[in-house]
């Protein structure tokens, strides 16, 4: 994998791998080096790190569900701020389309059937999980106008919600020394405390 020009941790495809690596750079190299169209090429496997990104979101997800607790729909969102998250939101769906195991928004359009507005268009959404007994009734927490936080799961699209626990991964190739993926977290965009190598806990072993 390989990483070059300036600065842009928060648009690449792999935050935590990018930011490590630049800030690694700016140590040994000064704040201006990548500046200058320094290329770095990593030991690091493309296909393996969005593999290592996907199994982090899908675990994390996974648990999450597992607990069976919803805590409702996202508040304290004004109508303007609502309106250009779907927009943006609109235009990511566009280019890279639905991706398993992402948090994506929706805005409750219906609650029998349960639909929402995921600014592209309006699509049937599930909450299995979240009743996992068949008790929950989707009215009781939420109301048309709500924005919530949906996910792609093997259950199709269903309602979600961002993670309480956070994780971390790195997977090493011992014979070469070599690190082949690093995910420091479930989502750059909410936290960029990378807990692969800032955290107190190191990863386990597996």
């Amino acid at each position: 994998l390989r990483i070059q020009g300036k600065s842009v941790s928060k648009f690449s495809e792999h935050p935590y791998l990018t930011d490590y690596v630049e800030e690694i750079v700016k140590d040994k190299l000064g704040d201006n080096a990548l500046e200058k169209g320094l290329v770095i090429q990593t030991s690091v496997d493309a296909r393996l790190q969005r593999r290592a990104e996907f199994a982090m979101r899908k675990g994390l997800i996974e648990l999450e569900m597992r607990q069976g607790k919803y805590y409702g729909p996202v508040r304290g969102l004004s109508e303007r701020q609502r309106t250009a998250v779907l927009a943006l939101q609109r235009n990511q769906l566009s280019w890279k389309g639905i991706k398993p195991y992402e948090l994506y928004w929706g805005k409750l359009v219906s609650l029998s059937p349960l639909r929402a507005d995921m600014g592209d268009q309006v699509r049937d959404i599930g909450c299995k999980w979240v009743a996992p007994r068949g008790g929950w009734n989707p009215g009781s927490q939420l109301n048309v106008g709500d924005m919530v936080r949906l996910a792609y799961t093997n259950e199709g699209l269903i309602i979600s919600q961002e993670p309480k626990v956070q994780g971390a991964l790195v997977a090493f190739d011992l014979k070469r020394g070599r690190v082949l993926s690093m995910v420091g977290g479930f989502d750059y965009t909410g936290s960029q405390f990378n807990r692969a190598v800032k955290a107190k806990r190191q990863c386990g072993s597996a």
